[in-house]
């Protein structure tokens, strides 16, 4: 490895590099997925959303036959059927749990502030334990409706225990401000991987948070660098300064430049430093996990490694915003014919409704059939399998389906995708 590679300090995957290596390939392009998700839009809002459910499932298809190994290519064996159940079943759980919330809600507001905080608290840790059974049940879902050369992916264990170690995990991270994520990730990722199954046969997970802990110290020391600094310059703000500063800006609508304290705009800078720096670090961060993660994990004799490039991802991500500012640029111009002298009242409504559905289209495009495409095929095709033999003496196991689809998940637009 090179030295000045940062990701040469991850530990050192298992057992990678014995047996032949073989690619994984993604044949999937571009165009034909841009055009099924502008039909697929338009159906849905045509259909008030029911379409989504067949949207999903025909692109999930498309997706997985498009991905090959060793010769032969995926299946996807979900249906429509199953998603469109399962998100109604949920929907008549939990539409009156929510209501019965919201008037509770009313009635604890009534009380004073410290039921109200109560309240939230347990409303928010409802919502997080939903949202976590969600993520488990959906990647059980994909995992059986997924197969190559005949044989089913699984996944065992308990969505309820799963949501109650990433409970955990998320307080521990709180408490430790941030430090102990790595050994909280390690942990969550470690029950998913070694619950997931092909065949009979159950995937092995070797890595440790050491691999893990370094990037993440890294990240989070640049993004509390532009705070330290914002201290260091300006020294640590009066709290007294900065309640004057916004009891100002309540009373009058606007401060002067000279009224601003300087403590409160050298933070205020450093602040949107940080939230710049985040998303930098985080995308760095997350692809080196993915590296570390994939490179430890293996299936009997055969193992695995990824080459994905953080360049690569970050030219992917730039190249997203680009375009939804782009998008929104030529949404806000047509906005501005629209609504400009001269233009009629009866074509300046079909003009609107034009541009609202050519937007809504847009938005859908640009993540799933530009973005999604690609770095579908960017995730793919840097994977490298070796030991690839072990494979074909795996048996098909007993498949413990799941008899409708991804309700929850589907119900909070858990993994859109």
């Amino acid at each position: 490895m090179s030295v000045q590679d940062p990701e040469a300090a991850m530990a050192e995957p298992a057992a990678v590099g014995v047996g032949r290596d073989e690619p994984v390939y993604f044949n999937g392009e571009v165009w034909p997925v841009c055009k099924m998700v502008f039909k697929f839009t338009l159906l849905t809002i045509i259909t008030l959303g029911i379409y989504r459910f067949w949207a999903k499932t025909r692109l999930r298809q498309y997706f997985w036959s498009q991905t090959e190994f060793d010769g032969d290519r995926f299946e996807y064996l979900g249906t429509p059927k199953e998603l469109f159940i399962g998100f109604l079943i949920v929907m008549a759980i939990l539409a009156p749990v929510f209501f019965a919330a919201e008037f509770i809600g009313t009635l604890v507001a009534s009380n004073g502030v410290v039921p109200t905080i109560i309240y939230q608290f347990c409303y928010l840790l409802t919502f997080l334990v939903l949202i976590q059974v969600a993520i488990y049940r959906m990647s059980r879902y994909r995992l059986t409706r997924t197969s190559w050369r005949g044989v089913r992916f699984g996944l065992d264990g308990n969505a309820w225990h799963f949501c109650f170690m990433a409970l955990v995990a998320m307080a521990t991270i709180i408490g430790s401000i941030g430090i102990a994520y790595p050994w909280m990730r390690n942990w969550l990722i470690r029950y998913r991987v070694e619950n997931m199954r092909f065949g009979d046969s159950y995937f092995h997970y070797s890595g440790q948070a050491s691999m893990l802990r370094n990037r993440w110290w890294i990240g989070l020391a640049v993004c509390v660098s532009p705070f330290v600094v914002a201290a260091i310059v300006s020294g640590i703000p009066d709290l007294a300064e900065i309640e004057n500063f916004f009891s100002q800006l309540e009373a009058e609508g606007k401060v002067a430049g000279d009224d601003v304290p300087a403590a409160f705009a050298a933070y205020s800078i450093a602040y949107g430093v940080a939230v710049l720096a985040a998303i930098v670090m985080y995308i760095w961060y997350r692809v080196g996990e993915y590296r570390a993660v994939v490179s430890h994990i293996s299936l009997g004799e055969a193992t695995m490694d990824s080459s994905l490039s953080t360049a690569r991802i970050f030219g992917l991500v730039g190249m997203m915003v680009g375009l939804f500012v782009l998008l929104f640029a030529c949404t806000v111009g047509a906005f501005v014919v629209i609504q400009g002298p001269g233009a009629a009242s009866s074509g300046g409504i079909v003009a609107f409704i034009f541009v609202f559905v050519a937007f809504f289209i847009g938005f859908s495009v640009i993540p799933t059939g530009i973005y999604g495409t690609l770095m579908t095929r960017a995730v793919l095709t840097s994977l490298r399998v070796y030991n690839k033999q072990s494979l074909t003496d795996i048996a098909q196991g007993d498949q413990s389906k799941m008899k409708y689809g991804e309700g929850l998940a589907d119900a909070f637009d858990v993994g859109a995708f």
